[in-house]
Parts: structure tokens; C-alpha cells; sequence
């Protein structure tokens, strides 16, 4: 109910976590037709979000900023490796931004055979399929992503296939 301003104080109503005694600063900004854009900012460790008052004076909400340091920051899981799959390299990992599933890491494991397991909850609802490059010689295979988490390569196009050492993980899936 404020007019267009910047504020700063703590214990207001509609914070994006309720009940949270943090400083805040709100830069509330006039737009045409009554539409004002809201930026929030927690004071202590600058965690930012916006969000919008309508043309009808309706807040819309709160939105997160998520931040390049946000995205560094996520937490990466090791993938349990299955059939006699090794890592070559770099760990296999998986983590998920959103609705994007991503993957990094090196493989060494036979070709269609089930070579990880992802969780349940990274599990895509609808099989997947990636291109993977190999170490060792050129050439490439497709990795598969079912629907129960398991993943698979399978095929290969190249120079030599007997001279791959492992395969590349790194993707980012949208499931």
C-alpha cells in the first residue's frame, strides 16, 4: 500500500519468506497505467527478488534472482555407476537447474549395457538422447536416459572403436 519510493525496514507484510525479521531495502517503481515494478533486496546477504503490482492492484508475487554465483554454487552428486562402468577422468556427476538436467564427467564402459543410475526425483519423464564424444580415437556414441534413471550408450561412429578409452558425460538435458 506504499506509494512508488525506496524503503528500507524490517517485519513487513508479503515477504517472500514469511516471518523473516531480515532488513530489507524495496525500490517500488512507477510504470504507466498503474503497474509498479518491485525489487527487493534482503540486506545481510544480498539476495534479491522482484515482483510486480498489476493493473487491477493485484501483487503478483515474488520471484527469486538467481545469480551467476547461485549457479556455481550448486551441489553436484557423484552417479552410481553400474556393470563394471569406471570413471576415467573427471568423476561422473549429475545436478538439475530447473527443469535441466546436467552432467559432467568421464566414462569408461561397454556400449549397450546400463552403465548409471540416476535417482528417481532426476529421473525424465520421457526417454532422452544425447550425443557423447569419445577419448582415445574421434568419434561419437548416443547415450540414452530412461525413464528409470538408467543410461546406457549405444552405437558408435568414428575412426577406431577399439581404441576408446572412456566417453564424455557433458550435457545439459531439458526434461
Amino acid at each position: 500500500t506504499a506509494p512508488p519510493g525506496f524503503y528500507y525496514g524490517t517485519g513487513w507484510n508479503q515477504l517472500p519468506l514469511p516471518g523473516d525479521a531480515s532488513w530489507y531495502y524495496l525500490d517500488s517503481l512507477p510504470a504507466p497505467n498503474g503497474l509498479r515494478k518491485l525489487v527487493l533486496t534482503r540486506s545481510y546477504d544480498n539476495t534479491s527478488w522482484i515482483g510486480v503490482i498489476h493493473t487491477d492492484n493485484v501483487f503478483r508475487g515474488w520471484r527469486q534472482l538467481f545469480t551467476q554465483n547461485d549457479f556455481m554454487a550448486l551441489t553436484w552428486y557423484n552417479l552410481p555407476l553400474l556393470n563394471g562402468a569406471k570413471a576415467s577422468g573427471r568423476t561422473p556427476q549429475y545436478t538439475r537447474w530447473g527443469n535441466i538436467l546436467m552432467l559432467k564427467g568421464d566414462v569408461a564402459c561397454d556400449l549397450g549395457v546400463d552403465f548409471a543410475q540416476l535417482p528417481a526425483s532426476y529421473s525424465p519423464s520421457d526417454k532422452k538422447a544425447v550425443m557423447a564424444t569419445a577419448y582415445g580415437t574421434t568419434g561419437f556414441t548416443k547415450f540414452y536416459i530412461n525413464t528409470d534413471g538408467k543410461l546406457a550408450f549405444v552405437g558408435f561412429s568414428g575412426n577406431n572403436q577399439s581404441a576408446v578409452s572412456s566417453w564424455s558425460l557433458d550435457a545439459a538435458v531439458p526434461y
